[in-house]
């Protein structure tokens, strides 16, 4: 009996002992899985730190259609939030034409449509009036204001230069001119010493449009481009535009060499060249050398008369360019002296 009390408080502490080595080892193994837990998490923050930028917000501004500010209404339907129109702290004017206050439109869009549509048929020459308009669209009529006219810088007369020969020439035009049509073609000496004049013609040649303009002619312009190269004439002609640009950027473009024969050239541009129905016909040549070719300087004069065409010569010093001017109803200058 006393063996078995022994033998029960032995199991019993036996039980007890392994129950606290099952609790020890329970703690140690939540300990070991939170420290593995934690290394894990403190992996990953190093990993992602910052994984996303801080914004940046920009102030965004709406550019909005002249026709939908006129328009408010369908702004407000349109966007989100209905923008505010700023009444201007100083009086705005608007161009407009004169007619009786009884037939000016109801509305501010109405208002405007019909004032861009009239500016553009009326001609550019007519007299126009300046009015007030209010936000509402009503306009205030003032004293009509006479149009200005193109302001045109003339060269003087003394200098001699390329840009007085073109203005005189364009003012020669003007003068003559009766049909409003005027075809005109410059006749270039392509030789190797007439580069910087040919640049000279391109610089210049806004000033013959100024005037031409100014005077309400329809113009075309034309080269025709001539030299000699193996005893070989070489002409090229650039059709009749109206493009100005084009024109500069044609006769910036062309390359000098070899000599030239004149005569030759506008022999073939008076029988090659396209010219407008009832256009007048103007020749500008322009070149440093004699007047040579198959054909006798009479000859020219004879073929220009009997097509209408005017020879204006930017050349030297020499009775036969004179003439030639003179004969077929242009005019002579002396090409300058350029570096």
């Amino acid at each position: 009996m006393h063996l078995y009390k022994q033998n029960g408080i032995a199991f019993l502490i036996s039980i007890i002992c392994h129950i606290v080595l099952l609790i020890i080892l329970a703690i140690f193994l939540h300990q070991q899985t939170a420290e593995r837990i934690s290394s894990f998490v403190e992996l990953d923050l190093v990993t992602v730190e910052n994984p996303e930028p801080k914004r940046r917000f920009r102030r965004m501004s709406e550019v909005i259609p002249l026709d939908d500010i006129v328009q408010v209404d369908n702004i407000s339907r349109e966007l989100e939030f209905k923008p505010e129109l700023v009444k201007p702290k100083m009086n705005v004017q608007i161009a407009r034409l004169d007619m009786p206050e009884s037939s000016l439109p109801s509305t501010a869009a109405e208002g405007l449509q019909g004032i861009v549509s009239d500016n553009l048929s009326r001609p550019a020459s007519a007299s126009s009036s300046v009015g007030k308009r209010s936000m509402s669209g009503k306009i205030i009529p003032r004293r009509p204001v006479a149009a200005r006219p193109i302001k045109l810088v003339k060269p003087e007369r003394e200098s001699g230069g390329m840009d007085n020969a073109l203005f005189s020439i364009a003012e020669h035009i003007a003068n003559l001119n009766e049909t409003g049509k005027e075809d005109l073609v410059f006749v270039i000496d392509a030789s190797g010493s007439m580069e910087n004049y040919i640049i000279a013609v391109a610089n210049y040649l806004t000033q013959m449009v100024n005037l031409l303009l100014e005077t309400g002619i329809d113009y075309t312009f034309g080269v025709l481009t001539f030299n000699r190269i193996n005893r070989q004439n070489k002409i090229e002609i650039f059709a009749q535009t109206k493009d100005l640009n084009r024109c500069k950027r044609f006769l910036r473009a062309i390359k000098c060499d070899g000599d030239e024969r004149a005569l030759d050239a506008i022999a073939h541009g008076l029988s090659e060249i396209k010219f407008r129905k009832d256009a007048n016909r103007t020749f500008v040549l322009v070149t440093n050398e004699k007047l040579t070719g198959k054909s006798s300087v009479d000859e020219i004069i004879q073929q220009s008369k009997e097509s209408a065409t005017k020879v204006n010569v930017i050349g030297i010093d020499d009775q036969k360019h004179k003439t030639l001017a003179e004969k077929t109803g242009g005019l002579w200058f002396q090409v300058p002296q350029l570096q």
